[in-house]
């Protein structure tokens, strides 16, 4: 009994479907995370979410569906742990939680390279995600670092650090 699910699910739409029967990936993922929400109503709000990459393969506004009802778990004193790779699902579920006065923790892994695995760390940004003045001064440092370790622009030596520092110019 305790596995059996608590929830029926049938679909319908106000169009006629040619092929009711085949769903794409990321109507799989909503009916999925539908089915997982519909139960959360269940069960006591003192239990968390740990929730992987939900939104892999959704549209927009079903990514948006999703983050406000993570803030709105969040807001009823769940517990709710988010891992994803989606920087625009990130800063709406951060949106989301901040609109809902709910303190948010975040953490980034980040690569150290060589196929080593990464690190975790609250205070390193993907690059992507830092405002211009945090690009700027990291730019600068490592500008210094490179002058500090006897920059030669004809040595080799230096390509990989010179090609990541003018990357990093460009994108800022």
């Amino acid at each position: 009994d305790a596995g059996d699910s608590i929830v029926e699910i049938s679909l319908s739409a106000a169009q006629r479907i040619a092929n009711s029967a085949v769903l794409s990936e990321g109507e799989h993922r909503a009916l999925a995370l539908a089915c997982f929400f519909a139960e959360l109503k269940e069960a006591s709000s003192h239990h968390g979410i740990i929730i992987d990459d939900p939104v892999s393969s959704l549209d927009h506004t079903r990514v948006e569906a999703v983050a406000r009802r993570l803030a709105s778990e969040a807001h009823s004193g769940r517990q709710v742990i988010v891992f994803t790779h989606n920087i625009l699902f990130h800063s709406m579920v951060v949106t989301e939680a901040r609109r809902a006065g709910i303190a948010c923790h975040q953490e980034w892994m980040t690569s150290i390279g060589n196929d080593r695995f990464g690190i975790i760390d609250s205070t390193q940004k993907p690059w992507h995600l830092r405002n211009v003045s945090e690009r700027l001064s990291e730019i600068e440092r490592n500008l210094s670092e490179l002058q500090t370790n006897g920059y030669d622009y004809t040595d080799e030596a230096f390509r990989t650090a010179v090609v990541e520092l003018y990357t990093k110019k460009r994108t800022t």
